[in-house]
């Protein structure tokens, strides 16, 4: 599975997720609408940084996580705009450009509320998500695995949600089994419980075969993303 041609939005994304501070349940669930949103072939009506803007949005809503309309706006805002002149790693966020205040904001709440509107037409309001971390973590804490081992497969499921659409295509348990099988592929043999057996994705209802074909997605993705930086 290629990495998808939109990976830069799903970058920003989660760029104005860490300055604004929210939880990682609120950027997968916004990667998600995210992705759906693409399948719908629909991403023309908006400019990157508008998806960003309102998927984060909606996702807030439904993790009921803190968020501030105001801050959503300027942080994705600055983060769209021109880089300054000199170094803009050294830049701070907040000093890139004015805040949108008075009539420039409330004319960008407006759109970001018309977005909203726009993006739940387009999930046919559908805006349950489930998400793999539950069944990783059941499967860490059945095979007593490494908190190491843990850390490494959730990155891989973090991966899976930025560079592909695994999310889309396969169940949720499925991503899990498959983030964990690469976790252990890459581990150090002191961090594998050799009593693990070696069907053990059949024990969540996962298919060897569909195991390992997930698990070489999200390693081909993460390869080919490093390759081309």
């Amino acid at each position: 599975m290629p990495v998808v041609p939109y990976s830069e939005t799903c970058t920003a994304l989660k760029t104005a997720a860490d300055f604004l501070r929210l939880p990682w349940s609120t950027v997968a669930t916004a990667l998600v609408f995210l992705h759906r949103f693409q399948l719908k072939q629909e991403s023309h009506q908006l400019q990157p940084n508008e998806l960003v803007s309102v998927c984060l949005f909606l996702a807030a809503k439904v993790e009921e996580a803190g968020l501030s309309t105001q801050q959503l706006i300027n942080v994705v805002a600055c983060l769209a705009a021109p880089p300054p002149a000199g170094n803009p790693a050294s830049a701070d966020i907040h000093l890139l450009r004015p805040p949108l205040v008075d009539k420039d904001y409330s004319s960008a709440k407006r759109q970001l509320i018309l977005h909203e509107q726009l993006l739940l037409r387009s999930l046919h309001f559908g805006i349950a998500v489930e998400h793999p971390y539950k069944y990783l973590l059941n499967l860490c804490n059945l095979f007593k695995l490494s908190s190491s081992l843990c850390q490494t497969a959730l990155c891989a499921i973090n991966d899976s949600l930025s560079l592909t659409q695994l999310c889309m295509t396969h169940h949720p348990a499925t991503v899990a089994a498959g983030a964990l099988s690469l976790a252990l592929e890459q581990a150090d043999a002191q961090d594998i419980d050799g009593s693990m057996p070696a069907d053990w994705p059949e024990l969540i209802g996962v298919a060897m075969d569909t195991c390992q074909d997930v698990s070489r997605s999200i390693q081909d993705a993460v390869l080919e993303v490093g390759t081309s930086t």
